[in-house]
């Protein structure tokens, strides 16, 4: 295997970021989660971004009262 960071590592940071998503709660204007999206991309460099991207996506459908 790689030398990068272990899966449940990477695991517990993906819970922690997107944990914190969650707690902010209610869908976001567009520019706000982009800045957001930013942010946690920024601050979680070790993740993959396409699957946080992805799961992000996913957070902000479910947050949408539509």
């Amino acid at each position: 295997m790689g030398s990068g960071p272990e899966t449940g590592e990477l695991d517990r940071r993906l819970i922690q970021v997107l944990g914190a998503r969650l707690a902010a709660g209610t869908r976001q204007a567009p520019d706000a989660a982009a800045i957001a999206l930013r942010e946690v991309l920024a601050a979680a460099p070790d993740l993959p971004r396409a699957l946080v991207v992805d799961l992000w996506r996913r957070l902000q459908a479910e947050a949408d009262p539509r």
